[in-house]
């Protein structure tokens, strides 16, 4: 009888529950292999994620390193070619203008910079190349300067935040300033109004119309604030239809030799102002070869400025030095004047550390900002400062160019 009880008892016990302590501590001992499994597993992802990155950073670093290898191997033939041949105008008009076109575009993928000729070519090949290059450069920087980098240049339209009315392209164009309307007037009207269905009418107005009044049609499509500028509710379509104007192959040529028939008197003034300055044969940088250039186009010419008109400034009284007098006079703007703001930020960028390789330059500009519209003296030489220092406030953002770095 003790025997079956003993054996009942037995059985009893090993098909009893387990106790709950035991199977917490299971459950507890289950959850920690499965987290430490899972972070592992994590940990391994995050490194492997971490691998890749850094593999993707390198290449880009190489891709990178490589491209500004290649831009300083091309600025430096670019340069030693400059010294052997110098910079005269080689190309014709219409030979300059695919490469003003191009260098308009940003495409997403940089395009390798134009094979050097060989040290055997003849000099007028080895001229060519320099104006080529100097061309590219220049249009480079000063279309970028007036769009801030978007993919093409001549498709711009800024609105008026800046006091110009409205601006268009390539080289930043305005009603403001008068520069845009003779480009228009070079189209046929009816193009101008068929293209543009709605506004055409109005735009051709406003550019066949005295400036004042040009202005008030453009700003009417326009809400501008301090700084700011947007359309005005029913005038959103102004945009599409100016981007659809500049898409046209008449606007585009339009652009294209606005620019070209301004590049021999540009490569003239460089070459007469480095040699002015630094003796016969001289040869301009790129630097003072995109400020003549931005000069012509924007400005029209020098306004009959010249050497001697800056070395007058260095006789002025107490003998201060005229770029700190120019500077005071660009911090100096007032309401109502474009971009003064900026000014006064370029003014204490260059008071204490303009380049003086550039001075007589940056003073040259001066007087001839100073014979531009009141509102925009300022901005002018904002503008050819920036070129000039390769620093500076222009369009609400700072600016350093690649094309104008010089070792």
């Amino acid at each position: 009888m003790k025997l079956l009880y003993l054996a009942a008892t037995i059985v009893i016990g090993l098909s009893s529950p387990a106790p709950a302590s035991w199977l917490s501590e299971k459950a507890k001992k289950v959850e920690r292999g499965v987290s430490n499994t899972a972070k592992k597993a994590e940990e391994g992802i995050a490194n492997t994620a971490k691998k890749v990155e850094e593999g993707v950073a390198n290449t880009a670093k190489n891709i990178e390193a490589t491209v500004a290898k290649a831009g300083k191997d091309i600025e430096a033939t670019v340069a030693k070619a400059a010294r052997d041949v110098g910079l005269t105008p080689s190309l014709s008009d219409d030979a300059a203008e695919p490469i003003i076109r191009e260098a308009a575009k940003k495409p997403a993928v940089p395009k390798p910079a134009p094979t050097p000729p060989p040290e055997t070519a003849k000099p007028q090949e080895k001229r060519a190349f320099v104006e080529a290059a100097y061309i590219r450069y220049a249009v480079e920087v000063v279309s970028t300067f007036e769009t801030g980098g978007t993919t093409d240049a001549y498709y711009n339209v800024t609105l008026g935040f800046d006091k110009m009315g409205l601006t268009l392209g390539s080289f930043g164009w305005t009603i403001g300033t008068n520069d845009l309307q003779p480009l228009i007037k070079q189209l046929p009207q009816k193009l101008v109004e068929d293209t543009m269905r709605r506004f055409g009418k109005q735009f051709w107005e406003a550019c066949n119309s005295p400036r004042e009044k040009g202005m008030e049609i453009v700003e009417s499509w326009q809400i501008i604030g301090k700084g700011t500028a947007k359309w005005r509710p029913g005038c959103e379509g102004v945009e599409a239809e100016l981007k659809a104007l500049l898409a046209t192959p008449e606007m585009q040529k339009v652009q294209t030799k606005a620019i070209a028939v301004q590049n021999k008197p540009a490569i003239k003034a460089a070459n007469d102002w480095a040699q002015a300055l630094r003796g016969q044969g001289a040869t301009p940088t790129v630097r003072e070869y995109t400020l003549f250039l931005d000069t012509f186009v924007q400005n029209g010419g020098v306004k009959n400025k010249w050497t001697g008109d800056v070395n007058k400034l260095f006789d002025g009284p107490g003998g201060e030095n005229p770029v700190r007098v120019a500077c005071t006079w660009l911090s100096g703007g007032k309401a109502g004047q474009a971009q003064y703001g900026q000014a006064k930020q370029n003014a204490e960028i260059w008071k204490a550390n303009f380049p003086v390789k550039y001075s007589n330059l940056f003073l040259l500009s001066w007087l001839i900002a100073r014979e531009s519209r009141p509102e925009y003296q300022r901005l002018v030489l904002s503008r050819r400062g920036t070129l000039l220092a390769n620093n500076g406030y222009v369009n609400r953002k700072k600016w350093r160019f690649k094309q104008l770095e010089e070792g």
